[in-house]
Order: C-alpha cells, then sequence, then structure tokens
C-alpha cells in the first residue's frame, strides 16, 4: 500500500490505521501510520510529515487485480505527533509453538485539525 500525499509524493506504508485520541487539548482523529524501516527511518519520516503542504491531503493506493484503487484517507492531517521505532513479537499462527520472531517497524502519528482551527486558518490567510 502506498501513501499519496497533496503534492503527489508517495511513500509505501505497511499499514494505516484511524482513530479518536486527545491530542492538544481536543479531541481528534489520529493517525497510526506503520512504516518499513528499510523504506524511511524514523527521522527521514520527521521531516516527510511535519511538511504541513504535504499532509493537507492523504490518499491511499493499492493494487488490486491488476487495477490501482485510490482512496481518499483525509485532509488537513497536519499536526505532526511523532515518530518512533517499535520492536515487536510476530505473532504465528495459532497451536505452533516455535521460539519468537522480532520484527522492526518505524511509527508515525499525526492529527487532524479540529473544525475550528480550520474556520481559523481560513481567516486567517
Amino acid at each position: 500500500m502506498k501513501i499519496i500525499f497533496a503534492d503527489n509524493t508517495e511513500l509505501e506504508v505497511r499499514s494505516i490505521m484511524g482513530g479518536l485520541s486527545r491530542i492538544q487539548n481536543a479531541d481528534r482523529d489520529m493517525l497510526s501510520i506503520e512504516v518499513d524501516p528499510s523504506i524511511a527511518n524514523t527521522e527521514e519520516l520527521r521531516n516527510l510529515f511535519i511538511d504541513k503542504d504535504k499532509t493537507t491531503r492523504i490518499r491511499t493506493s493499492v493494487i488490486e487485480d491488476d487495477q490501482e484503487l485510490v482512496s481518499e484517507v483525509g485532509e488537513d492531517y497536519t499536526i505532526y505527533i511523532s515518530a518512533t521505532n517499535e520492536r515487536r513479537e510476530v505473532r504465528g499462527e495459532p497451536g505452533i509453538i516455535g521460539p519468537p520472531e522480532w520484527e522492526e517497524v518505524n511509527i508515525v502519528k499525526i492529527a487532524q485539525l479540529t473544525y475550528m482551527e480550520k474556520l481559523l486558518e481560513k481567516l486567517q490567510q
């Protein structure tokens, strides 16, 4: 899966998960984006996601049956929260006992502006 930013920059990602979270004293939609460390390190991800011009619009692109399916994730995810590296255990198939396997993943968290913040930005322009 790929993320397509507002300026059409693309980034290969493992997954995108969204949910509500309390950030900067407001309930916001937050995205948690997992990226393979071989694609980009945490510093590169920070530089990419801190750029508000890129994160004003985010779409995903998935290839299914030789067709590209592009869908909207959302707009105004311009609040950068973090880019971290995590080492976690890979869950195996149920019933199979073996030594634990580990994987590394970089996780970026960004949040969306509230409706009032969007209105304020438009007034300031």
